[in-house]
This record gives C-alpha cells, sequence and structure tokens, in this order.
C-alpha cells in the first residue's frame, strides 16, 4: 500500500522537531511514505531551510513553497494533484503523538473506510448543544451535514481522491459531509486536549457580511423600540411592526452564523487559492572512492 502524507507548515510551527521525531516512530518505519508532502510559506525562511535539510536525507520529501498566505484548506486543495499514493494521511505539526492517530486511521483504512474522520471526544454540554444547532442549520441551507471533522487531521482513500480531483471546488466539501457519495466513512475520537490546527472563522465572506449587517441592525431596532415607547404613547402598530422586524433578523442571525463556519471548514474562495512552487532539493550522494581498483 502506497501512502502519503501531508503536512502543512505554519510560520509557528518547529519542522525539524516534528520531522525528527515523527521519522523515527516505529509507526513510519513499519508505514513508509511513498511522498511526505511538505507545504509553507516561501518566506518562512526557518522553517524552509529546516525541511530543507532534512529532505536531503529522505527522497520522498516534496517541498513546495507560496508567495500567498494559506490556510490548511488551501493547501490542500492546490496540491491535490500530487496525492497519488492508494492513501492520504492528512499531518498537523502541532500534533504531538501523531502517529497514534495514524495508526488508528489506517486501521479503519483496512476494515473498508474510505475516509476517516477524526474528531474530539468528551466535548461540553455547550460543544454537544451548538453542534446539534449547526448540524440543524446546515442541512437547511446546504441538503448535508457538516460531519465536524478536524480539517487537520484524518485519512482518504484515492477513491475519494479521485473524486475530490474530478471537482476541487467542492474538494473540501466532498471530505466533510456525511455522504461522501456513499461511500463508507469511520469516525475517530482523540482526546478533547489534543492541540490541533486552529481554522480562521473570520473570512469576509457574504454570510459574515450579513451576520454583522443583521446583528447591528437587530441592536438598533432594539433600542429604537425601547426608547419611542419610554417617550411616546399609543405606539401598537409600530410595536406589532418593530417585533416582526426584530424576530426576522434574528432568523438571519441565526442562520448566518453556521453559514459563515460552513462556508470556512467546506469552502476555498477564488481569492484563497495558491499557487505552488516545487522546491529543488540536492540530495545527499555518496561520492566514489577513487582508491577503489
Amino acid at each position: 500500500m502506497k501512502l502519503t502524507y501531508f503536512f502543512p507548515v505554519f510560520r509557528e510551527d518547529d519542522c525539524e522537531e516534528f520531522f525528527t521525531n515523527f521519522l523515527q516512530t516505529n509507526f513510519f518505519l513499519k508505514n513508509q511514505a511513498e511522498k511526505i508532502i511538505v507545504v509553507l510559506n516561501q518566506d518562512d525562511e526557518k522553517n524552509l531551510q529546516k525541511i530543507k535539510k532534512i529532505a536531503k536525507k529522505h527522497q520522498f520529501f516534496m517541498i513546495f513553497t507560496s508567495k500567498k498566505q494559506f490556510s490548511y484548506n488551501s493547501a490542500l486543495k492546490s496540491a491535490l494533484d500530487y496525492f497519488d499514493g492508494d492513501v492520504l494521511l492528512l499531518g498537523d505539526l502541532k500534533t504531538k503523538n501523531i502517529q497514534f492517530i495514524f495508526e488508528k486511521c489506517l486501521e479503519k483504512h483496512k476494515k473498508g473506510a474510505k475516509v476517516v474522520n477524526v474528531k474530539k471526544a468528551n466535548q461540553s454540554i455547550f460543544a454537544r448543544i451548538w453542534q446539534k444547532i449547526y448540524g440543524g442549520f446546515t442541512k437547511l441551507f446546504t441538503n448535508k451535514k457538516d460531519d465536524g471533522a478536524l480539517l487537520s487531521l484524518g485519512l482518504i482513500d484515492k477513491d475519494v481522491l479521485d473524486i475530490m480531483k474530478s471537482i476541487p471546488d467542492k474538494a473540501i466539501f466532498i471530505k466533510n459531509v456525511d455522504y461522501n457519495y456513499n461511500l463508507p466513512l469511520s469516525t475517530l475520537y482523540i482526546d478533547k486536549n489534543v492541540a490541533i490546527y486552529k481554522e480562521n472563522f473570520f473570512k469576509k465572506t457574504f454570510a459574515l457580511k450579513m451576520l454583522f449587517v443583521s446583528s447591528a441592525l437587530f441592536v438598533f431596532n432594539l433600542l429604537l423600540l425601547v426608547l419611542l415607547n419610554l417617550f411616546l404613547k399609543d405606539m401598537v402598530v409600530f410595536n406589532y411592526i418593530a417585533i416582526s422586524v426584530e424576530f426576522l433578523l434574528l432568523v438571519l442571525v441565526s442562520v448566518s452564523l453556521p453559514k459563515q463556519i460552513f462556508d470556512c471548514r467546506n469552502i476555498v474562495f477564488e481569492e484563497e487559492n495558491i499557487c505552488l512552487e516545487l522546491q529543488k532539493i540536492d540530495k545527499n550522494v555518496r561520492a566514489k572512492n577513487k582508491d577503489a581498483k
């Protein structure tokens, strides 16, 4: 089985410490990589020099750089065409002992899972309530439920990768929703305290603009309703209208928030697309023994 590992490297990561430890684990020695694909910023000189040094010793590394800032999703989408193994393992440099997660993912894959989603277990009651609300609203406006998997950890089989490559604009969506073209899924639960990549939920989407506008109008309309009723009488008709508007604005706020999170988790917008440049690595080659006859 040919394994491809994918690791975006962000500025706050220490790629030297991570890969030095990971490449020596029993898991990796038993599950050698066909490729380890790394994406990092072109001007992240510290990590770039470290990863090049490591790659000189290991021919399976492919190092890509981007001039633009990237997210996990945008890096994943841009690297899709380079994933050509039987299985893709999604990695996160912030996660210590990631080999144990990968091992469990492969076990589930051997049992038939085409996608293994990783989630955090033992969430608080508020987190579980929010997930129910989020799942309900996302199903309303997408007809599909976001599975809530961690973006930076998991397993994707080549059959799902082929679908993702055929419709790259929906690649992340295919990975995260709960149907995946009727291909078998599995879920792996990990400790809630495990460190992971944090996605940015403040991207300038239409849903975010709608959230801010509807929230501002809700507060303004509420203040207007209170103030006018303090100083004026016989406001029955106005009160009915204002309360109806408040209800509509509350509905907009309630829909816009999960829509914003859904978009940030599942969509790579055009302005987020990045171009990857493959870095040339001079491999360590032993010189010929001139004394040899």
